[in-house]
């Protein structure tokens, strides 16, 4: 064999295997794809695309074979991989819920208009290039933002996934939107004037602005309520503090809160909530929210309340009936007790029934009270002294008798009988106690 033709054989045989690998990934010349784990990894896609798009059989997809399937449907294939699906960039309709795919490109699907991806776990969901996206559904995933370019949508069903945003300024023709839900913090949709159906319950929404959805009718609290929003107390003196200022709440859109109730002072200033009580906050708080669109009801807002400090509730009786005033401390300080305006009539504070040093929990105390009478001497007759309290009436008797010659300190001595104060009870004081009339 000549070296000449021993060359031209290489070339020969180096221009098929190219050719072989070649056309097991991609291409034959009229850009058909061969149908193969390269180029759809997944074996199950790969049996639904052979059962459904190559017609012929011939384990390649053409062209023609692939345009002439604008809609792919593999709902519930147990499919973990899409890959291969750039290869129908005509593609219009996609539907792939319940598989649990673990990510989802259709960036070169820029002839889709609808994409239906429930429950398949996505965590991430690129959705720039989609320009002529009408209907979108991807409900039941792990997405924690969305944003659509499309202004072709009519459609957003995106219920039930982790967003924290969600942007729809783009999408002026937007008509329906189920985004309850989820954990959004806001939702601007002033650039939505076509909507006229919404769910957007569930969510973390303080406020909600629908003056500019002037199409939307018959809005109840099922379809925009129970949001929800976590917040922190701290206290200030005897005042417990709620900050909330970023709520986004002014006079035109808070419209009241259960706080209002308890005809305390207790309410929210539009930069925080105020209450004088645990009581009041330890159940949560509920507020309502006017959503500035005729006809809608005001939007129901519950907040759950969160705090590390203690309450001491301070009582004049043992049966805590009669509340003096309340103090707060956090874990294992000390309580001031509040001022003592009016105390039981004669009666002064002689301790309370609990320590208020360490406190570790909430507790009510009461006041041990002991006398306090303004006692004075009223009367004088037949060798007794009646003492009378000027304050509360209270009285008592006192024989001279047995207090005669008694002296300061001793236990039959009374300073009511001692009228020339001079510390012996003796016939000088008897004398004058008798002038009494």
């Amino acid at each position: 064999m000549s070296k000449k033709f021993k060359k031209y054989l290489s070339v020969l045989l180096a221009t098929v295997l190219a050719t072989g690998c070649l056309s097991a990934v991609v291409a034959f010349a009229d850009d058909s794809v061969a149908l193969n784990e390269i180029n759809f990894p997944d074996a199950n896609f790969r049996a639904y695309l052979s059962e459904n798009v190559d017609t012929d059989g011939n384990g390649v997809l053409s062209v023609e074979e692939r345009d002439n399937h604008p809609i792919i449907s593999v709902a519930n294939h147990g499919i973990t991989s899409l890959k291969g699906i750039e290869y129908f960039p005509n593609l219009k309709n996609l539907s792939c819920s319940k598989n649990p795919l673990d990510k989802l490109d259709v960036s070169t699907l820029t002839e889709l208009t609808s994409l239906t991806c429930m429950a398949d776990g996505l965590s991430e969901l690129n959705l720039y290039e989609n320009n002529k996206l009408q209907r979108l559904n991807c409900a039941n995933n792990q997405l924690t933002s969305l944003v659509v370019l499309s202004d072709s949508l009519t459609k957003v069903d995106c219920y039930v996934n982790k967003l924290e945003t969600l942007d729809l300024t783009s999408v002026p023709n937007l008509k329906s939107l189920r985004c309850d839900q989820n954990s959004l913090k806001s939702l601007d949709l002033s650039n939505n004037q076509s909507l006229t159906s919404i769910n957007c319950t569930y969510n973390n929404l303080t406020s909600l602005d629908l003056s500019k959805n002037t199409s939307l009718a018959n809005v109840t609290n099922a379809m925009i309520g129970n949001q929800s929003v976590s917040l922190k107390a701290n206290f200030d003196g005897n005042m417990i503090v709620i900050p909330f200022e970023n709520s986004n709440l002014d006079n035109d859109n808070y419209v009241s809160s259960t706080l209002d109730d308890y005809g305390d002072g207790s309410g929210f200033n539009f930069a925080s909530f105020i209450a004088y009580d645990v009581s009041e906050i330890d159940g949560g708080i509920e507020y309502y929210c006017n959503t500035k669109l005729a006809g809608s009801e005001n939007m129901k807002v519950s907040v759950t309340v969160s705090r590390d400090f203690h309450q001491v509730s301070f009582y004049a009786d043992s049966e805590n009936t009669s509340l003096i005033g309340r103090a707060f401390a956090n874990d294992g300080q000390s309580v001031t007790a509040p001022e003592i305006k009016n105390p039981p009539q004669c009666k002064v504070l002689d301790t309370w029934s609990d320590t208020l040093d360490n406190v570790t929990g909430d507790k009510s105390i009461y006041a041990n009270w002991k006398d306090a009478h303004s006692y004075s001497l009223s009367s004088f007759s037949n060798d007794t002294a009646t003492v009378k309290c000027s304050a509360c009436g209270d009285t008592f008797t006192l024989s001279f008798i047995n207090a005669v010659n008694s002296k300061k300190g001793d236990e039959k001595y009374s300073p009511y009988l001692d009228v020339t104060k001079d510390g012996v009870i003796n016939a000088k004081d008897y004398a004058l106690l008798n002038k009494m009339k």
